[in-house]
């Protein structure tokens, strides 16, 4: 049984064949290949041979036949085109003898660092390098060179390889390289490459993760970003939210897109994705690691920090409140006091910055918080009870009237509901001296009495049960001011519940 390789077919082609590729054709050490390649050396008008190889490990192979480049070259006239890419074929020895034959055989040769290249009468129009040390070196005897060592040979590998993977990854972790260093001189170019090979290879995370990587310092470092156009920075977000998305629970993928969504001016170079983008921070705040949530939240905290008041407004459609508050219980249920709550307060707190219907909202857990005792100590401070103070007439006219509109007197009603609270306690816990138990008393009866008797508002309180709860002796005041909270809120219809 006569065992072959294939290629025996072509040698009737000899005189005609000009292109051959035999990329990531397995090797056959031995007799085999040696056949295949003593057939190759027939094809005499044989201009583009491309035998170049790639191993997942990205180790350069070895065809283990001896000066195999150099008969190569020295059979085939007519070569235009050599790709001998993750081949170890530049870098293995050649017998000295053998190329000083070829040598006087040739008319004229050319300068190379590549011994077994020295044969050549001319320079080659292309040499593939790729995963081969040579590719550093020179001189090189090609006009275009692929390999890592700089721009050029970078951008050609896109040019050329765009459809071989393995090639594509080791680019992509040079390009990162060189984008890091500065040394970029066509960022815009190469942004083209990244985004096309992220989006060809979306399923491949670890082209996902250094495209990112890579797309992090274009859009960072000012040699580079004041070369992007609005049109680029729209590419750049689309891709890295589309690569979230993709990679949902990916660790490196959630943290390089949240740390390239941080170069951009937010929220205005968001506004196409701002939903999406948003959910799928939550999404990385609820599933990742500490580390990526952490930045996860420092990106939404920016976000709702920045934004005005037409994004605030979408984060209760969007479940932020209850994303952010559900982080922190299951921190402070872990006993996990760390930097990720801090944030999420923070966020919380530029939610309902000056924001009604998100402020209402917030006013009202912190009620249901106040309505428990041995939780309004963490309450009693200098900060929250100036917060609480200032919300008992959030709206004010130039005139100090108020400005009776539906949710300032929410809010109002609100801040006074968790100001009783804490009052109803009594004199001896009171240990905050600025502001005083008698200034917040005043402040809340001017609150209460400039409230419009008439004024519409929507509150619906299921019980007042907890309200009187703390009306022993010693708490006349609060009561007092229930009492005419009650009497101006049940003006305009009857309270359901009271006689």
């Amino acid at each position: 049984m006569t065992v072959t390789d294939g290629l025996g077919v072509l040698k009737s082609l000899r005189d005609s064949l000009k292109s051959l590729f035999l990329y990531n054709v397995s090797p056959h050490f031995g007799p085999l290949v040696e056949q295949r390649f003593a057939t190759i050396y027939e094809l005499k008008k044989l201009q583009v041979l491309d035998i170049s190889f790639c191993q997942s490990d990205g180790i350069a192979i070895s065809y283990g036949i001896e000066n195999l480049l150099l008969k190569l070259v020295g059979s085939l006239p007519e070569l235009s085109s050599l790709d001998i890419s993750g081949t170890t074929l530049a870098e293995e020895s050649v017998n000295r003898d053998l190329l000083q034959v070829y040598l006087r055989q040739r008319p004229q040769t050319v300068d190379s660092v590549i011994p077994s290249l020295q044969i050549l009468e001319s320079p080659l129009e292309f040499l593939g390098l790729l995963n081969s040390t040579m590719a550093v070196r020179t001189p090189l005897p090609a006009r275009v060179v692929t390999g890592t060592s700089n721009e050029k040979q970078l951008l050609e590998n896109f040019n050329r390889y765009k459809r071989r993977k393995p090639f594509i990854l080791e680019t992509f972790h040079s390009v990162y390289q060189l984008l890091r260093d500065k040394v970029i001189k066509k960022p815009v170019e190469f942004l083209h490459h990244i985004i096309d090979c992220m989006k060809l290879y979306i399923d491949a995370i670890e082209i996902q993760v250094s495209g990112s990587a890579s797309l992090f310092h274009l859009s960072s470092d000012d040699c580079y970003k004041t070369q992007l156009s609005k049109t680029h920075k729209r590419d750049i977000i689309e891709q890295c939210l589309e690569s979230m998305q993709k990679h949902k629970y990916h660790d490196g993928m959630q943290r390089n897109g949240c740390l390239v969504m941080f170069n951009f001016e937010i929220p205005d170079n968001f506004e196409f994705v701002y939903d999406e983008l948003v959910l799928q921070t939550l999404h990385t705040i609820e599933n990742m690691s500490t580390n990526v949530s952490r930045i996860a939240i420092h990106l939404l905290n920016a976000m709702m920090g920045h934004a005005d008041r037409k994004y605030k407004l979408r984060a209760q459609r969007l479940n932020v409140i209850q994303v952010l508050v559900d982080a922190i219980f299951k921190r402070v249920g872990n006993q996990r006091h760390d930097e990720l709550i801090e944030h999420a307060w923070s966020s919380l707190w530029n939610l309902t910055e000056q924001h009604q219907e998100l402020i209402r909202n917030m006013l009202g857990c912190l009620g249901n918080v106040a309505e428990v005792q041995k939780l309004r100590k963490f309450m009693l401070t200098h900060d929250c009870l100036r917060v609480f103070s200032e919300l008992l007439r959030p709206g004010i006219d130039e005139d100090g009237e108020s400005l009776l509109i539906h949710a300032d007197l929410e809010i109002s009603y609100n801040a006074c509901g968790i100001l009783a609270h804490l009052l109803s306690d009594g004199e001896a816990v009171w240990n905050v001296p600025e502001p005083s138990r008698a200034q917040i008393k005043e402040r809340m009866v001017t609150a209460i009495l400039t409230w419009n008797p008439r004024g519409e508002r929507n509150i619906n309180y299921r019980s007042f049960l907890p309200d009187f709860e703390t009306s022993p002796a010693g708490k006349m005041f609060c009561n007092g001011t229930r009492v005419t909270v009650l009497g101006r809120l049940g003006s305009v219809q009857p309270m359901h519940g009271l006689p």
